[in-house]
């Protein structure tokens, strides 16, 4: 493995039920308000949630502004070979 490969576990955090159903009214008010699909934003917050643990409740309850600024920062700055944050953003709903 070189230093580009992460495997899947290092990549991608597992979610608790309470975070499940969080993510899933994260996913659903994303593809409503934006068209973007479930999956890629799934797992956008779960390689987020990783390296950078969310508030996924509070995000689920968030104005679509808050929730669209986190969703949308996130999916600029995220390395999807790496799983990282990059360019300094940190989202609102960071732990």
């Amino acid at each position: 493995m070189n230093n580009q490969e992460i495997s899947f576990d290092d990549k991608f955090a597992s979610f608790t039920p309470e975070e499940d159903n969080a993510v899933n009214i994260i996913t659903q008010r994303i593809f409503d308000n934006l068209g973007r699909k479930r999956l890629q934003t799934r797992m956008d917050l779960s390689a987020t949630h990783k390296q950078c643990p969310l508030k996924l409740a509070e995000l689920a309850a968030a104005s679509n502004w808050d929730l669209g600024h986190d969703l949308a920062g996130i999916a600029i700055n995220l390395n999807h070979a790496t799983g990282e944050l990059e360019n300094h953003f940190v989202p609102r709903y960071a732990k």
